[in-house]
């Protein structure tokens, strides 16, 4: 989510008046930006979620500026860009799974699920196995959407205690 009062930028109009000792004010027209009257920088007047659905990525504005007797209008096209700004969780604080010695390979032994409610490309979630042992397998997750650990192969050990 970027932060309201974020700096969107200064899009530093190039603009004359030909009367002298005149001072230009400007303002925007769109609800979702704010703009210092003496510079034009435009910060975020809210929050701006781009994972939220409807939520514009480009929005287009009237912009003026006056005199304080003649005014005159633009349009300013402002982008948006996202960020990841969402961390993906596990649907479970640990899994286990239980295999038979005799299981053939192939077979799942499980399901690990996790979720970003991040949109698009910080939404794509992967996880790495990255080491597995015996008892335990360490699971490096950045984003993913599910993982099927399947037995790829059969080693018979013997344990005695």
């Amino acid at each position: 989510m970027n932060q309201a009062g974020s700096l969107v930028g200064n899009p530093a109009f190039d603009v004359t008046d030909p009367d002298t000792g005149a001072t230009q004010k400007f303002s925007i027209d769109c609800p979702e930006f704010n703009m210092d009257s003496a510079t034009a920088a435009v910060t975020l007047a809210a929050n701006y979620d781009l994972d939220i659905s409807g939520v514009a990525s480009q929005v287009t504005c009237n912009v003026s500026v006056t005199d304080d007797q003649l005014t005159a209008t633009s349009l300013l096209q402002i982008t948006i860009t996202d960020v990841n700004d969402n961390t993906p969780s596990f649907g479970q604080p640990s899994y286990t799974f239980y295999v038979q010695p005799n299981a053939a390979v192939g077979n799942v032994l499980g399901s690990v699920v996790a979720t970003d409610a991040d949109v698009g490309e910080f939404g794509m979630l992967s996880c790495p196995v990255l080491s597995c042992y015996i008892f335990s397998c360490l699971i490096g997750c950045l984003v993913f959407y599910a993982a099927i650990f399947l037995i790829t192969t059969v080693t018979t050990r013997f344990y005695q205690l």
